[in-house]
């Protein structure tokens, strides 16, 4: 593990090796920086850091993570008091999500909570075309194939993990589980 702390290149073998036998942990770069300033401060190495970290907090902060999230997932329902009728909810009063149409020529691809998009019915069927044709496990190989106006949502899907490499097919696939296409009527 010298290596590692010294940022020495490493050949790939020993990147194989650090990767099947320890856990890379992921941080985005201001906590990265973060946790280097607090871990030289103490005289250690980032690694060293965070498994003192989780040695000493990780049981406690795990057990109160669960207990908070089963707080704000538990619901309180109170009874009135005898006597008095509980209000009903009448079921039209209620909000429902609005269905959208496009013009014809159009589509929109729902994709839930990560947003709408409204794509030309020619454009999405490029799309879907070139993204399950495509070998190359690079995205940019994808990206070369399409028309500019589409790289933003290509992007975002892929962001979203909605198109994704399928090494054991060896091409890109769209999870269309993930999705709702709607066409005009």
């Amino acid at each position: 593990m010298s290596d590692l702390s010294e940022g020495r290149p490493r050949s790939k073998a020993v990147s194989r090796y650090i990767s099947k036998h320890y856990g890379i942990i992921w941080v985005r770069k201001e906590y990265r920086d973060k946790i280097r300033n607090v871990a030289s401060r103490v005289g250690c190495t980032i690694q060293e850091f965070v498994h003192e970290l989780i040695n000493r907090y990780g049981e406690r902060l795990a057990g109160e993570l669960l207990a908070e999230r089963s707080k704000s997932a538990r619901v309180d329902v109170e009874t009135p008091p005898k006597g008095v009728k509980a209000p009903k909810v009448e079921a039209a009063t209620r909000a429902m999500p609005e269905e959208v149409v496009p013009e014809p020529g159009f589509v929109v691809i729902d994709m839930g909570v990560l947003g709408r998009f409204k794509v030309r019915e020619e454009d999405w069927a490029l799309l879907t075309g070139v993204v399950e044709s495509t070998r190359e496990p690079v995205s940019e190989g994808v990206i070369k194939r399409l028309p500019a106006h589409l790289h933003g949502l290509f992007r975002h899907m892929r962001k979203c993990a909605i198109v994704k490499y399928n090494v054991r097919a060896g091409k890109w696939m769209v999870d269309y589980s993930k999705l709702r296409v709607i066409r005009a009527r």
